[in-house]
C-alpha cells in the first residue's frame, strides 16, 4: 500500500493518538481476544517451565509479534480508503503471513532494548546512569516502527526485511521533520517499562512467586496492541512528513 492510497490523516499529535486508539477500538474483540489468548499461552508455559528463561522470552516475542502484526494490518485496513473494510478473518490471515517477519524484527528490537534500557533499570545502577534515559529512550523508541514496516512491506525480501525494517525505522524517526515527535513517542513507549519495573520490584519485595513474570508479561501483552496502533498511525504520519520535507 502506498501512502497516497490511505485516507487523510490528522495533523496534530493529539488527533493522531485519538485516531489510533479509535482504530484499535473498532476491532477490540479481535485484538483483545488474541492478546488474552497470548497471555494464557505464556502463563501456561511459565507454569510448565518456570526456570527456562529462553522459552519464556521466545514465547513473549512471538506472541507480541502476532499482536503487533494483527493490529498493524487491521489499523491500516481501517484507515484505508475503500468501499468496504477487510473482515477480521482476512486481517488475521494476513497477520499470520507476516508473523515470522515481525517476530524477527521484534527480536532485534528486544536485543537493543535489553542492552540500552534493560541495564539502566536493573538493580544497583549508579545514579549517573539515569541521565542516559533520555537519549537511550529516544534511540529505543526510534526502532519501534520496525514491526509496522515488517508487517506492511510486501516488496522487500522477507529475510532482508527482518533487518532492514529496524534501520528504516531508525532513519525515518531521526529525520528533522520527525525528531520532535519521536521524542514524545519514545517516552510514551517507556511508560509500560516503568510500570513493569515498579510492579516487579513491589512483588519481589513481598516475596510473590513469579514476580518477574507477573510484573512484566501481563502489562506487555495487553499494552502491545494499543501501542502498536499508535506507532502504526505515527508511522504513516512520519512517512507523510518525510515526503513533504523532500524537495
Amino acid at each position: 500500500m502506498m501512502i497516497e492510497e490511505r485516507s487523510k490523516l490528522p495533523e496534530s499529535m493529539g488527533d493522531l493518538f485519538s485516531t489510533a486508539l479509535r482504530a484499535y477500538g473498532r476491532r477490540l474483540p479481535l485484538y483483545l481476544g488474541v492478546a488474552l489468548l497470548a497471555l494464557v499461552v505464556q502463563t501456561a508455559l511459565s507454569a510448565a517451565f518456570p526456570t527456562d528463561r529462553g522459552i519464556l522470552i521466545a514465547a513473549q516475542i512471538v506472541c507480541e509479534a502476532l499482536i503487533a502484526s494483527l493490529v498493524t494490518i487491521g489499523v491500516v485496513g481501517d484507515v484505508h480508503i475503500a468501499a468496504t473494510r477487510p473482515g477480521n478473518g482476512a486481517v488475521f490471515d494476513a497477520a499470520l503471513q507476516r508473523w515470522w517477519i515481525v517476530s524477527g524484527a521484534s527480536l532485534g528490537i528486544g536485543v537493543v532494548d535489553f542492552f540500552a534500557l534493560g541495564q539502566i533499570f536493573a538493580p544497583g545502577q549508579d545514579a549517573l546512569d539515569y541521565f542516559l534515559i533520555l537519549p537511550l529512550a529516544v534511540f529505543s523508541g526510534s526502532l519501534n516502527f520496525a514491526p509496522a514496516i515488517a508487517a506492511l512491506d510486501v516488496k522487500t525480501r522477507p529475510e532482508l526485511l527482518v533487518f532492514s525494517s529496524i534501520g528504516r525505522s531508525f532513519s525515518l524517526s531521526l529525520l528533522r521533520a520527525n525528531l520532535g515527535r519521536i521524542v514524545v513517542l519514545s517516552f510514551v513507549a517507556l511508560i509500560p517499562t516503568l510500570l513493569e519495573t515498579v510492579l516487579s520490584d513491589v512483588l519481589h519485595v513481598r516475596n510473590i512467586r513469579g514476580s518477574t513474570f507477573l510484573g512484566a508479561v501481563p502489562i506487555d501483552t495487553l499494552v502491545t496492541g494499543p501501542m502498536q496502533a499508535i506507532f502504526t498511525l505515527f508511522y504513516l504520519d512520519f512517512v507523510r512528513r518525510a515526503a513533504a520535507a523532500t524537495p
